[in-house]
């Protein structure tokens, strides 16, 4: 039973009501006040995932920092998830890029380094005739004793290519 105290603001008795007065489910969701129910009011782990409205956990919603790698699914971050220019080089594990990654005809000329490619990164046979222009082939570029009989082209050697007293018949 209740017991009654005056209320000033009404001008006349309330009922003072203890928690053993009020009857099993009595309390409904129609007879509490808007705001009645308070972050105070509500119990450690009453909230759970079932009584989470769709989309009610919103991006406003979610602290700065509170989604972390653990919390992420697997396969949720997608290429579309990335946004342009977001890859930084800082953020590009070393040995990441792998031969495999790099799309065909994107090393380019400009993307080698000045004295990158050394002679045991040049494959035999990989410089052809056709790579070498015109004039580069001198004579301190050719070493003693290279130039042999059978690299010397047919009627290449002439009158005029043959110093007095060169050629002798000992």
């Amino acid at each position: 039973m209740p017991t009654f105290r005056e209320d000033l603001h009404l001008g006349h008795k309330v009922a003072l009501w203890e928690t053993d007065d009020i009857r099993d489910k009595a309390v409904t969701t129609e007879k509490l006040d808007d705001g009645a129910v308070t972050t105070e009011k509500i119990a450690d782990e009453a909230v759970t995932t079932p009584k989470i409205a769709d989309e009610a956990v919103t991006t406003e919603k979610i602290a700065d920092k509170a989604v972390t790698t653990p919390k992420i699914k697997d396969q949720a971050v997608t290429t579309e998830k990335i946004p342009d220019d977001a890859v930084v080089t800082d953020k590009i594990k070393d040995g990441a890029v792998t031969t495999p990654k790099i799309a065909d005809g994107n090393v380019v000329t400009g993307k080698i380094a000045d004295q990158a490619i050394t002679t045991p990164k040049i494959a035999n046979g990989a410089v052809t005739t056709d790579k070498l222009p015109d004039n580069v082939v001198t004579n301190p570029k050719i070493a003693d004793g290279v130039v042999t009989t059978d690299k010397i082209h047919e009627l290449s050697v002439t009158e005029e290519k043959i110093a007095d007293d060169a050629v002798t018949t000992d």
